[in-house]
């Protein structure tokens, strides 16, 4: 009968196994999820001594950060607390803690609340932009509940507060609007709002669509509800050489595409455009005449005038209209 395995320095998971901490490497997003794994396994396996934590945990460390960690003074004279510190100050954990702030929220809900927010979909991937960005700085007391409950309200389009609006005063007549609508409430009446089975779900779709049209001239297609883990970055740093690079290369080949014509070839062009314009013109007043001499009759003193007109613009038009009285009697044979 085997006997049961006595935990230890010696059961810790060996390097690259499935229960061992990934190998540290030196990146600051990830020393403090290191350490801590770290100090789990030690507490799984009943290592408690200082010296035994100091040393295992070289064995999940790069050569580099090995190095590194060999020569700390509380590794030299082990004290694990200590030594977890210094691992900590070393690496720069700091600044995985701040990694957002205020204005980067800013940001996202002024790009947010100009862009088609139709559906459901819409609204839930704003919804995790905002709580990856606003949730992080509420939990590290950045900012208050307030201000979290405000901005997500102004990162919503327009029309789609009212409708929001409208639905929390349904529920809640006597709602205090001197205070930021609650983040959990605005949440179940968007819900109400864009749920996916309403039987008019596409008409709202399109309205909202008519309605933002103007503030969502600077979004692009992408924005669609199939949002993907890749778009949820907020628009943390603009690069603005970068897209003026972009549309700098869009000019260029926009122009390459439209070949100027030569002075020869736009000289034609236009001429014919002139010709075009001309006939135009004068077919429009030929009809025009037409009209009015089928309204007349032909013993009209003016008739005779407005026929010689119009068959001097339009010889054929001769062929649909009545002569005039003096042409009739001079086109009659005479009497031998």
């Amino acid at each position: 009968m085997n006997q049961p395995t006595t935990l230890s320095v010696i059961t810790m998971p060996i390097p690259g196994t499935r229960y061992a901490p990934k190998k540290f490497k030196g990146d600051y997003t990830r020393v403090r999820d290191f350490v801590l794994h770290y100090e789990c396994i030690c507490h799984a396996n009943n290592v408690t001594a200082d010296d035994e934590k100091c040393s295992s945990i070289l064995q999940y460390c790069s050569t580099y950060v090995r190095e590194i960690i060999e020569g700390m003074k509380h590794f030299i004279t082990p004290s694990w607390n200590s030594l977890k510190d210094e691992i900590l100050q070393y690496f720069d954990a700091a600044k995985a803690e701040a990694k957002f702030k205020e204005h980067h929220l800013k940001q996202l809900v002024d790009a947010s609340h100009k862009k088609k927010m139709g559906s459901l979909d819409d609204f839930k991937s704003y919804m995790r932009k905002y709580v990856r960005v606003g949730g992080w700085l509420l939990a590290k007391s950045k900012i208050t509940q307030d201000v979290f409950n405000r901005f997500f309200w102004k990162g919503l389009p327009k029309t789609l507060r009212h409708r929001v609006e409208n639905r929390l005063l349904q529920r809640d007549p006597t709602l205090d609007l001197s205070q930021p609508f609650v983040f959990d409430d605005v949440v179940k009446a968007v819900e109400h709002v864009l749920r996916r089975d309403r039987f008019d779900d596409e008409d709202f779709d399109s309205d909202d669509s008519d309605s933002d049209s103007d503030s969502e001239n600077s979004s692009s297609s992408s924005d669609d509800s199939s949002d993907s883990d890749k778009e949820e970055e907020p628009p943390r740093y603009i690069r603005k050489t970068t897209k003026q690079k972009k549309e700098k290369k869009r000019t260029s080949e926009t122009e390459k595409e439209r070949k100027l014509l030569s002075p020869s070839k736009s000289k034609k062009t236009l001429h014919s455009l002139d010709e075009e314009e001309h006939t135009a013109v004068k077919q429009d007043e030929v009809e025009t005449l037409i009209k009015k001499l089928g309204s007349m009759t032909i013993e009209d003193p003016n008739y005779p005038l407005l026929y010689y007109r119009a068959i001097k613009l339009d010889t054929d038009a001769r062929l649909i209209l009545r002569l005039p009285t003096f042409m009739n009697q001079s086109a009659r044979p005479s009497r031998s």
